[in-house]
């Protein structure tokens, strides 16, 4: 009887135990403690910013596009690949300048591809880049074609009215002597004083754009001034019409792939316009302070560099109707002057900010300015403009 007892109390003992321990575990046991709720809290609260700091980021293209205004765009350039090259075909009949031509095609192409791309606010650069590509070889593609289709009006009017049958046995040549006998004894006299001249069946024989082009190939590209001409022979050939192209194309694409990366405003359909600020002295921490959305730095900055030249430009693009509603997108760039006094413009940073940024970044740039900095000084005027200047100072005060 006290058997029994005693196996149940050891039963009851154990299993006191083992809930005394998961109850009094070190999970269970956890005592609060001030200064880690604290801590946490401090994780928690997100500090404010400086004043007069932005979420900036790195700019990126928009890349929209509508299908109807893409074919749009494909159908004028191409469009303009015709033109130009029935252009540069009549300019060809009478002479042409070799790189210098290629040259000015691809500057059409390319200004009328971007005047294009802003019309029908196509933004996709890969898009446009291929098509202003495509625009440039298929200019140079309908130049040749266009002088492949002279060379046939040519053959036909130099043979008067029987350059077509001429034409339409030398082309049908091998099928024509394999009937023998059968062909009429006009067409096979045609053959023979065809055959006795070798080289004139072979220009006879030319059918398709393709042979004209091989033709055209063999005959050769002559390169130099007239009289000193030298004939870069049937690969030489080749190689150049590959250059021509490749120019044509290239800068084609550069401009339009140029165009389709500017700023473009999403809320009301529009491309944004851009207002200039500067010149801003030369150095690494006016870039940075824009990088890291404090714009208002710039102005220590730029008066810290002292004997710096003034070289940075600021570009700020905002859209006109929406204005505080849309990013504000800033371009810095450096100004490069020549020997020559030719300006050109290296883009440093290109950095999106918030729409609240767009009064405190014009604010920050207008009063960051370089003072009394005008046209004058970044273009010194020549001699010969100062003493033009005087001879009209002199004849108004002659006049007075």
């Amino acid at each position: 009887m006290n058997q029994p007892c005693w196996v149940f109390g050891c039963i009851a003992a154990d299993t006191f135990v083992r809930l005394a321990g998961i109850f009094f575990s070190h999970d269970n046991l956890k005592v609060p403690s001030r200064m880690n709720d604290l801590e946490q809290s401090a994780e928690s609260v997100e500090l404010p910013k400086p004043l007069g700091t932005f979420d900036a980021c790195s700019y990126k293209p928009d890349g929209g596009f509508l299908i109807g205004s893409l074919f749009q765009l494909v159908g004028l350039l191409g469009l303009m690949g015709i033109v130009m090259g029935a252009i540069a075909h009549f300019i060809g009949q009478f002479f042409w300048f070799i790189l210098l031509f290629p040259l000015l095609i691809g500057i059409i192409v390319g200004a009328a591809g971007s005047y294009f791309v802003v019309k029908f606010r196509v933004r996709n650069p890969m898009l446009c880049a291929l098509a202003g590509f495509a625009a440039g070889i298929f200019s140079m593609l309908a130049m040749h074609y266009m002088d492949f289709r002279a060379f046939e009006s040519s053959l036909l009017s130099s043979m008067g009215k029987e350059g077509k049958l001429v034409l339409n046995v030398a082309r049908n040549i091998d099928s024509l002597k394999a009937k023998g006998d059968e062909t009429p004894e006009e067409i096979r006299n045609l053959i023979k004083e065809l055959e006795a001249e070798p080289e004139a069946l072979k220009i006879f024989q030319i059918d398709t754009f393709a042979e004209f082009i091989d033709f055209s190939a063999t005959q050769g590209v002559s390169i130099g001034k007239v009289g000193r001409e030298s004939n870069i022979g049937y690969v030489g050939t080749y190689i150049y019409w590959g250059i021509e192209m490749i120019i044509v194309a290239g800068i084609a694409l550069s401009l339009m792939l140029s165009q389709s990366k500017e700023p473009y405003c999403t809320h009301c359909d529009s491309w944004k316009v851009a207002q200039n600020y500067g010149p801003f002295k030369q150095g690494d921490e006016i870039i940075e302070q824009l990088r890291q959305g404090q714009p208002c730095n710039i102005a220590l900055d730029s008066a810290l560099k002292k004997n710096a030249e003034a070289e940075l430009l600021v570009k700020i693009h905002s859209c006109p109707s929406c204005q505080e509603e849309s990013a504000a997108d800033v371009f810095v760039q450096r100004l490069n002057v020549d020997k020559e006094g030719a300006v050109s413009e290296t883009n440093l940073a290109k950095i999106t900010y918030p729409e609240e940024a767009l009064i405190p970044l014009h604010a920050c740039c207008t009063l960051s300015q370089t003072p009394v900095v005008s046209a004058s000084q970044l273009f010194p005027k020549t001699s010969q403009e100062e003493t033009e200047e005087e001879t009209d100072a002199d004849e108004e005060l002659e006049q007075s």
